[in-house]
């Protein structure tokens, strides 16, 4: 209807990882085509070292760059906890709020 719109939240993708469910995730979302996407943060696992938190992210960014719409972030405390982390969410998205 004129004047409406859907949007689409991404949860949690933390503690029991199924490899290629995000991906799956992203490719139905493009085919309902919201507004856009919020994800609820914890979008990696987020332990560890600057090496492995940088893995992390590299593989979520290359999902979510198959994201049609507009993806909004939000960081979980999976994201942001650590000093490592917190550096490298700044280091990537800037500010951690809208």
């Amino acid at each position: 209807a004129p004047g409406t719109f859907h949007f689409a939240l991404v949860a949690d993708r933390t503690g029991g990882h199924r490899a290629g469910a995000f991906a799956k995730a992203v490719a139905a979302l493009n085919r309902l085509r919201p507004a856009f996407v919020l994800s609820v943060g914890d979008l990696i696992e987020g332990y560890g070292d600057a090496e492995t938190t940088a893995a992390q992210w590299r593989d979520f960014e290359r999902v979510a760059a198959g994201f049609e719409v507009p993806f909004f972030l939000t960081p979980g405390n999976h994201d942001v906890q650590t000093a490592v982390t917190a550096a490298a969410w700044r280091e990537r998205f800037g500010r951690s709020y809208y």
